[in-house]
């Protein structure tokens, strides 16, 4: 009863301004997932379709906080990069399902910031990690290289037999985005908070790609291409019945991965256990509701609107946009969506937590360990060297809350 009375006096207090407050946060909010969407979805095996429509749901969806709108996750997106190139989009998908599952399942408990705590060096380290996997993986999109896609190493390893043959009108497109999301920002400190340099680098770019080749059929440079299924983007190609015990298995393991990342995230950013418990409900529902696109969100970015509704605004803006603006969209350079990706990747490193463990007296071990992480993260597999920091790490939370339970009996 107290909480139907509650929602009657939120909507007779919503009006026109706050209406308009909704709006203009939805049309920033666009501009800052947007571009963001489309790159981690076309420079993927997923294709464009699958990171716009994720993030269109995602933000339907909504977040844990008014204040807050889904967005893409660079980490989640590398979860999810792998899996599909190992064992498929239909392992990838169940990956997202069981992920989604579980952290739906541990909201439903009482659950706080000291449930799962990461080293700072680890943190470090597969923040870092991450972040040169992705510049290994992107640059064989801003060069226009062609390499088959794989892990880090199978990217290096495939420069031996097909060759480093660099794509020079992409190189220029690329270059331009790369200073564009440096200076951008340093230039327009206001302009960029509304209007990020990703945005800004996307429509310069395209612009330019068509004044110098107009005629698509004719293109000099890999671009973002046509998505007509938009709505249901390769899901005629996709089937859970198609994974066996071996894909079923190995989709544990980025499940694993992938709740990880959510957790620690989570716990970082979130201070309240309520909110903790309602930022994981909203995550593992929208993996479950649209796992074929959750490689594309799993973040969430400040909303500058006044409720939730500007999170389905931003998603109507989103949905409005790739169909009206579709042959610009189209002609999009994947060079130019690498870079952005590759930024954002060392955007998001955890910078903090590194000069932590570089500062601090006597932190060799440490050193060590960050080392060791991005290193192995590197050569062999990051999704391995996440799962196995992450139970480490569960196994001494663990054992510290075993040892005070005993201290305190």
């Amino acid at each position: 009863m107290l909480w139907e009375v509650s929602n009657l006096e939120n909507i007779e207090k919503y009006n026109l301004g706050k209406l308009k407050t909704d709006f203009l946060g939805a049309l920033t909010g666009a501009a800052w997932i947007f571009p963001l969407a489309l790159a981690f979805g076309a420079n993927s095996p997923f294709g464009a379709a699958a990171g716009l429509v994720g993030a269109v749901v995602s933000c339907v969806i909504g977040a844990s906080n008014p204040r807050k709108i889904p967005s893409p996750n660079p980490a989640v997106f590398v979860v999810l990069f792998y899996a599909a190139n190992t064992i498929g989009l239909s392992g990838a998908m169940l990956s997202c399902i069981i992920a989604g599952v579980f952290l739906m399942f541990t909201a439903s408990i009482q659950l706080n910031k000291s449930f799962f705590k990461i080293s700072q060096a680890a943190l470090g380290g597969i923040t870092f990690a991450i972040a040169v996997v992705l510049c290994i993986t992107q640059v064989n999109y801003y060069f226009g290289i062609g390499v088959p896609q794989g892990t880090a190493f199978d990217t290096l390893a495939s420069y031996r037999s097909f060759g480093f043959h660099p794509n020079w009108r992409g190189i220029l497109f690329g270059t331009i985005t790369l200073v564009t999301m440096i200076t951008f920002p340093i230039k327009f400190k206001k302009l960029s908070k509304r209007l990020p340099a990703s945005a800004v680098s996307i429509v310069v770019t395209t612009l330019l790609n068509l004044l110098l080749n107009p005629n698509a059929e004719k293109t000099a440079i890999e671009e973002v291409g046509s998505f007509s299924r938009f709505l249901f983007p390769s899901m005629g190609e996709i089937s859970l019945f198609e994974a066996n015990g071996t894909v079923m298995l190995q989709s544990l393991v980025y499940a694993v991965a992938l709740v990880m990342i959510y957790f620690t995230e989570t716990l970082l950013k979130e201070n309240k256990n309520s909110t903790i418990r309602h930022s994981l409900a909203f995550k593992g529902l929208s993996a479950v509701l649209c796992p074929v696109c959750e490689g594309m969100v799993g973040g969430e970015t400040q909303s500058y609107g006044a409720t939730r509704l500007t999170g389905v605004l931003c998603g109507a803006v989103m949905m409005i946009f790739a169909v009206v603006a579709h042959p610009f969209i189209t002609r999009v350079p994947t060079a130019t969506l690498a870079v952005i990706i590759i930024c954002t990747a060392w955007q998001s490193v955890q910078y903090k937590s590194i000069k932590t463990i570089f500062t601090k007296p006597g932190a060799v071990i440490k050193v060590l360990m960050f080392l060791l992480i991005v290193a192995v993260g590197v050569v062999w597999d990051i999704i391995y060297v996440i799962v196995i920091v992450s139970i480490v790490c569960f196994l001494r939370c663990f054992k510290l809350k075993f040892d005070k339970k005993s201290d305190t009996d």
